[in-house]
């Protein structure tokens, strides 16, 4: 997640803007769930899925907005990162199919 922050704080001061740079920051200003205690295994699982599907959907937005700015270096920092989420997102899928021991 800190390296994620940081590509994106780096390519906003690129830019000229000031950028939010602490992960706690970052959180405060996302919706995105972060795992409550007395979650199962699965449950924890299935919600970092419902995350990465946030910011999948949100990074293609955002390369839209970047397409119509003319601003390539943003939209292939998104798509790496929409590369990378996606990975993840399959992987914690393949983990919930294959682990009978997340249902116990």
């Amino acid at each position: 997640m800190l390296e994620t922050v940081d590509d994106f704080a780096e390519r906003v001061k690129a830019l000229g803007g000031d950028a939010i740079g602490a992960v706690n920051e970052v959180m405060e200003l996302s919706d995105l769930k972060s795992a409550k205690s007395g979650m199962s295994a699965r449950e924890m699982i299935e919600q970092a899925i419902q995350n990465h599907e946030k910011l999948i959907a949100r990074f293609k937005q955002a390369i839209k907005l970047c397409e119509s700015a003319n601003d390539p270096g943003s939209m292939d920092l998104f798509t790496r990162h929409i590369q990378l989420h996606e990975k993840m997102r399959w992987f914690l899928k393949e983990h919930l199919e294959k682990d009978s021991l997340l249902d116990s």
